[in-house]
């Protein structure tokens, strides 16, 4: 059943109500780019436009998703042998070919992150399962911050993972005027590399390596990069000292330290 010349609502619905509901199997092929979640991303990358796109909702209803993978040498081979029709001209080009491919394995394996993350909490299995890399940037409102931030970015990036900051903040005690400065900037910085930002309230410097720890379990974080900087024997017995509060409750997940830049 094609979607072509009809609303993505009567499409949802003839597929649902006329065939799914009445027990019969539907088997078929979608391009990646004619995908309503992916339409807009694949024209900003390739200029390709869709008209007609498929309901996202159809590709969730499927139970079982399978990529035909082919690289962008092997189509063009075809094309010029005469085995494929070429309606739009953008999309035989070699760049737009890869960018296509990697969108659609991108979305495949984001289908697979999320079945087997189901998976894991039906089974009641904490921590990271090492399929996706979610690195967590511990920052201050400081200078230092956008360097750890830097850092972190730097890491998800050669990885292919998530980048998730998280700032500590103190309810009672506001920010001075240099401290929220920062925060902007940091915020800003986040956005920039499409990270993820937020904020965890703390009653004292004790409780942040708990609320950390906490926070990487809730969210399969597999590396965390935080600061560290040096501490006196009095220092640690009267703040405590963050690091060793991490390395005594987490396990599983590598931990990045950044050196304090200011103490040189």
């Amino acid at each position: 059943m094609r979607h072509c010349f009809m609303s993505n609502q009567r499409y949802y619905g003839l597929l649902k109500s006329f065939l799914l509901d009445q027990g019969i199997s539907v088997i078929t092929t979608v391009n990646v780019y004619e995908l309503e979640e992916a339409t807009e991303l694949a024209r900003k990358l390739t200029g390709i436009e869709v008209r007609d796109t498929v309901p996202s909702d159809t590709l969730e209803m499927a139970d079982e998703v399978r990529l035909i993978d082919v690289t962008p040498e092997t189509l063009l081979e075809r094309l010029s042998n005469g085995h494929l029709q070429q309606d739009n001209p953008k999309l035989f080009q070699r760049g737009n070919l890869g960018k296509l491919r990697e969108l659609a394995l991108r979305l495949v394996a984001e289908g697979v992150n999320d079945s087997l993350e189901k998976y894991r909490e039906e089974a009641g299995l904490l921590g990271p399962s090492g399929a996706t890399e979610r690195i967590l940037v511990s920052a201050q409102y400081h200078w230092n911050g956008s360097i750890y931030v830097r850092r972190g970015q730097q890491i998800a990036k050669r990885l292919g993972g998530e980048l998730l900051v998280v700032t500590f903040f103190n309810p009672q005690k506001p920010l001075s005027k240099e401290a929220a400065t920062f925060k902007r900037s940091l915020v800003q910085m986040v956005e920039k590399v499409e990270g993820k930002f937020v904020e965890i309230p703390i009653s004292s410097r004790r409780s942040l390596p708990a609320k950390l720890v906490k926070y990487a379990v809730e969210h399969n974080v597999t590396r965390i990069v935080i600061g560290h900087s040096k501490q006196s024997r009095w220092q640690e017995w009267r703040k405590g000292s963050v690091v060793n509060g991490l390395l005594k409750k987490i396990s599983n997940v590598d931990l990045f330290f950044v050196a304090d830049r200011a103490e040189r």
